[in-house]
């Protein structure tokens, strides 16, 4: 008799614990299905939370982290976006990733923007390097990351960090060649560090890129005079 009631207490443990795991992914598609809802209907902090609760009950819940990564967007949340969209792309199945991706670029576009815009040009460029990695056909890039890059070249400039900003200016001049910008910076930067004749190379480069620049004719002017 004991050894029946023994066994009849394991079976009884085995049906709570199938219970309570069913109950978990029930909980976790509960909360999912109700913080979508709030997400097509914009009212976007309000499904943060429920969306948040899918993914704790069911961390591979891939949907779950494609509607927290939208809501998150819709509030102008970039940087708490990115992470969440990236796992919803490594969740997602082969024939969902191009909504996944859309979703991730507007996310890494919206935070390189807004980092770009407050003056911090290091976490701009990485964020628009994976943009452009993400999407290599997306013409508002480049520009965005050129300005990042000579943003960048002329703080450590600034900081007398001469042989970085050398390679943020050099990199500048690889992305757009035919940007006069990156090549007065470089040329600014090479002078500083003493290199005076590949300073003159540069700055002779801008100057036929841009003959009536005034900033150009200047630093030539100074460059020949040293």
């Amino acid at each position: 008799m004991p050894c029946r009631h023994f066994l009849a207490l394991i079976l009884l443990l085995g049906w709570l614990n199938g219970c309570a795991t069913l109950g978990g992914l029930s909980e976790a598609q509960m909360a999912y299905e109700q913080g979508l809802a709030l997400v097509n209907q914009g009212q976007y902090a309000a499904a943060v939370s429920l969306l948040q609760r899918a993914i704790d009950l069911d961390a591979n819940f891939g949907k779950a982290y494609l509607a927290l990564g939208r809501a998150h967007l819709g509030l102008g949340q970039w940087l708490q976006a990115i992470p969440v969209i990236r796992t919803a792309f490594r969740l997602a199945p082969e024939d969902s990733k191009g909504e996944v991706t859309g979703l991730l670029l507007d996310g890494l576009l919206g935070g390189a923007t807004v980092a770009l815009k407050s003056g911090k040009f290091g976490e701009s460029i990485g964020l628009f390097k994976e943009a452009l990695t993400l999407s290599p056909q997306t013409g508002q890039v480049q520009p965005q990351l050129m300005e990042a890059l000579i943003g960048l070249g002329g703080q450590l400039l600034g900081q007398g960090k001469l042989t970085d900003a050398i390679a943020t200016f050099s990199e500048a001049t690889q992305l757009n060649p035919q940007h006069v910008d990156g090549y007065l910076g470089l040329a600014r930067a090479l002078w500083q560090q003493g290199d005076i004749f590949k300073a003159l190379a540069v700055g002779q480069k801008a100057m036929s890129l841009a003959p009536g620049d005034n900033n150009v004719r200047s630093l030539l002017q100074q460059l020949q005079g040293r």
